[in-house]
């Protein structure tokens, strides 16, 4: 399957390079790395964005975009990590939380909250949304 690029300018001195999945992303970021185009500042990789700093008094959006487009992205990148298990407790009068299996699918996350209204911490109420 050929890759598909999206190219998004990220205002002044940025541009955001949208890809189809993570391994076109990482193999992306690690052939610009290896090959650095001329002005680039800095690669952030993200799950399907690549975002590209550069200067623009010494480069042009265009000709990142065509070195961007250039890139052969068939031969791709093997990463292998570690996976970490970090133990997280919530208690306290704030909120209960509990996490349940749900028969084999990905873990849920369920919450409860008391009756009166209470202001909950950002990370509860982020793991509640994604949910």
């Amino acid at each position: 399957m050929a890759d598909r690029y999206r190219f998004l300018p990220a205002g002044t001195g940025a541009l955001l390079v949208e890809l189809d999945d993570l391994e076109a992303t990482l193999t992306l970021h690690d052939a610009l790395q290896a090959d650095w185009p001329d002005g680039v500042i800095e690669l952030v990789p993200a799950a399907r964005t690549l975002l590209m700093r550069f200067d623009p008094l010494a480069t042009e959006r265009f000709a990142l975009v065509v070195a961007t487009a250039n890139v052969d992205l068939s031969n791709r990148s093997i990463r292998h990590g570690e996976t970490f298990e970090i133990p997280v407790t919530y208690d306290g009068a704030v909120t209960t939380m509990w996490l349940h299996s749900s028969g084999g699918r990905s873990n849920s996350l369920s919450v409860g909250i008391p009756r009166r209204p209470t202001l909950l911490p950002v990370p509860v109420l982020r793991r509640a949304l994604l949910t």
